[in-house]
């Protein structure tokens, strides 16, 4: 089988919530292409739904060492920063997932969380209302 096919079987498994199944189809893409970074990224999410943060994390970076510019891989590393409770880490990939895509509201909105968490009720407006207003825009578009 392809890398694509394990991918897609992967995500079938993966919307049923049958995360380990995932996990085995996800291993099956790395081991046949091992720089395949959308099979890392599949794996760190599957580790996240299955709140394994650490093993998501070390999945995210092997992502971004192969594309440094996957903006959605940043994201999902810097929640699962936050659910770790190392918020500086998550503020540094936020900031990065932004930097990449300036349009991906999720990434300032939780830059607004982590601030609210921070309590820097000022700083967490201001992105907040980055995220509205982006999220408006798509939506009259």
């Amino acid at each position: 089988m392809s890398v694509e096919e394990y991918l897609k079987k992967g995500y079938k498994y993966f919307k049923k919530s049958q995360y380990h199944q995932a996990m085995k189809e996800y291993e099956k893409a790395i081991t046949s292409e091992p720089e395949s970074s959308p099979a890392w990224y599949f794996m760190g999410k599957t580790y996240g739904q299955l709140g394994e943060y650490n093993k998501a994390i070390d999945c995210y970076r092997r992502v971004i060492e192969i594309d440094s510019e996957f903006a959605d891989a940043w994201l999902f590393m810097g929640w699962s920063h936050y659910k770790l409770d190392r918020l500086e880490k998550a503020i540094e990939c936020f900031q990065q997932a932004v930097k990449i895509n300036p349009q991906l509201a999720v990434a300032w909105y939780n830059l607004g969380l982590v601030y609210d968490t921070l309590h820097d009720h000022e700083k967490a407006v201001e992105y907040y209302n980055k995220a509205e207003e982006l999220t408006s825009s798509a939506d009259t578009n």
